[in-house]
């Protein structure tokens, strides 16, 4: 059986490896910033997984909307950000 949160935190880690590397943000992230985000997901992730009819893209809701408050520090990066999920 998949574990979702394994599944979740090995997309967190990429994600932002992808920022610090190839995001071109005005501020990179730090590795305090990324495990504030995973704490946060895990909170996140919790109360979702007692919602089981969540789609997909409910679940990319949470993983976007929760890295950009931690991760993203300027309006602009959000919105590069934002511009380049939403592709």
């Amino acid at each position: 059986m998949p574990n979702p949160q394994k599944s979740a935190w090995a997309a967190s880690i990429s994600f932002f490896h992808f920022l610090r590397n190839e995001g071109q943000l005005d501020k990179q992230p730090s590795i305090a910033e990324l495990l504030n985000w995973m704490q946060l997901l895990q909170k996140r992730s919790q109360r979702l997984n007692e919602t089981p009819h969540l789609t997909n893209a409910a679940w990319l809701e949470v993983f976007t909307a929760s890295a950009a408050v931690t991760l993203l520090k300027h309006k602009e990066d959000q919105d590069r950000i934002h511009a380049l999920i939403g592709r």
